[in-house]
């Protein structure tokens, strides 16, 4: 073998381990985030057979076929991880996380809910946003991870018929579990009013929900009214502009 050709041969052999290590390393990150979710489901969140309170009427028959209502125990929960602001589940997706809120939104970027560093990160509500879900609109955060953990999988949504079969998502406080009707999925710019929590007058609130409809990838037939509270599902798209 030529000198030339063993050279060669030597940096793609360097190049296939250092690719292998790396890919292990996002195997055993992977495993470690599924695994640490898991055990704090198995540990806090129990099955019910009673139903959530609704809000609103739309393809709820659909939702209650799929629907496995959770009783958290948040008191525990919340002892461990004082972090922790609700319980999100979409049964259609395999969704079902603890949401935390951090001092601000980097913090739980690539920190898991019990801190430990990993890029799967949390469920997270932006940090302006108040407790309880009460604010006009609150943000929850999630990455769009490749092994569909997270908000990996609501890329789904961008399929009508997914939605018929999966129209409601459940959120969980210490206060009781409530039932969001989806009533528009659309790729957004990754700032701008899309992410707005507050509303100065009703007109505004309107306006945001007009514009939400008509840019929706398909008509949901849901229109939320004044005095509803809505809940925003942000992940990255493969464009660093959009979500």
């Amino acid at each position: 073998m030529q000198p030339v050709q063993m050279a060669i041969l030597v940096v793609a052999l360097v190049v296939f381990c250092i690719s292998a290590v790396a890919l292990i390393r996002i195997f055993l990150e992977y495993k470690q985030g599924e695994d640490t979710y898991q055990e704090i489901e198995e540990q806090f969140a129990v099955q019910e057979q009673t139903e959530p309170e609704t809000e609103g009427g739309t393809g709820e028959e659909a939702a209650e076929d799929r629907f496995e209502p959770l009783s958290i125990d948040f008191q525990a929960l919340r002892a461990m991880y004082p972090d922790v602001y609700g319980w999100i589940q979409m049964p259609g997706l395999d969704v079902s996380y603890p949401v935390v809120q951090g001092p601000d939104n980097d913090y739980y970027l690539y920190r898991m809910v019990d801190g430990a560093e990993n890029n799967a990160g949390s469920i997270f509500v932006e940090q302006s946003n108040g407790a309880k879900f009460q604010d006009a609109n609150t943000i929850l955060y999630g990455h769009n991870m490749k092994n569909g953990s997270m908000f990996g999988k609501l890329k789904k949504y961008g399929e009508e018929e997914f939605y018929k079969e999966n129209p409601s998502f459940y959120l969980y406080t210490e206060d009781g579990a409530w039932q969001y009707d989806i009533f528009s999925v659309r790729v957004v710019s990754a700032v701008g009013g899309s992410y707005q929590i507050s509303f100065a007058a009703e007109e505004d609130f309107e306006a945001y929900i007009d514009t939400a409809i008509r840019t929706s990838m398909y008509d949901t037939g849901i229109v939320p009214g004044a005095g509803d509270t809505l809940v925003t599902l942000s992940t990255c798209t493969s464009s660093d502009e959009n979500r």
